[in-house]
């Protein structure tokens, strides 16, 4: 699924006809558009959304305004809710350590809640002072990663790749962050 439709449905009131000019949305994942331009009194119609998901995941409220040629009004805002499915439970996203830490590993736990089991098929650290191993739990469902550095001298940043088999393409791949900071 890439895509999650909703419609607004909507009645004019009053005794005079409505034209919609614009449907405006507030991001670029969100298109909008109302079945047509103009309605009477009393006539019903609809504002049909299309969500992308890209990889999105969990809550994620989004805006968007009707623009109408009342001028009293003529701006009514709209807000739609989309929960998109966790598949993954990462935590921490982010590993850190210290300027002058001891370089120890530190663990990542990463679990599966994908209907069927995926497995990790590689890890890949953008910098070459991390390494990066991991560990099977419960096969397809749980697995222990350990980032550790080669040592914790001076400030660094990077990213750790996880690649999975998942069959969902935009899921294959996801990240986990790592530091060393400034005391």
């Amino acid at each position: 699924l890439d895509e999650l439709p909703v419609q607004f449905t909507f009645q004019v009131e009053g005794d005079k006809a409505i034209e919609i000019t614009e449907v405006q949305t507030t991001c670029g994942c969100l298109k909008a558009k109302a079945d047509k331009k103009v309605y009477q009194s009393g006539e019903k119609g609809v504002i049909d959304c299309v969500f992308s998901i890209g990889s999105f995941e969990g809550e994620h409220i989004k805006s968007l305004y009707v623009i109408t040629s009342e001028e009293e009004n003529g701006r009514i805002p709209l807000k739609v809710t989309f929960n998109v499915p966790l598949l993954f439970e990462i935590e921490p996203q982010q590993q850190k350590w210290k300027v002058g830490e001891p370089a120890v590993a530190k663990k990542v736990s990463f679990k599966v809640l994908y209907k069927d089991p995926v497995e990790i098929l590689e890890l890949t650290s953008s910098r070459e002072a991390f390494t990066a191993e991991f560990k099977e739990i419960k096969k397809g469902r749980e697995y222990e990663i350990m980032i550790t550095p080669s040592d914790t001298s001076k400030p660094m940043l990077g990213a750790l790749s996880i690649v999975t088999n998942c069959p969902i393409e935009r899921h294959k791949k996801k990240l986990v962050f790592f530091s060393i900071t400034r005391r």
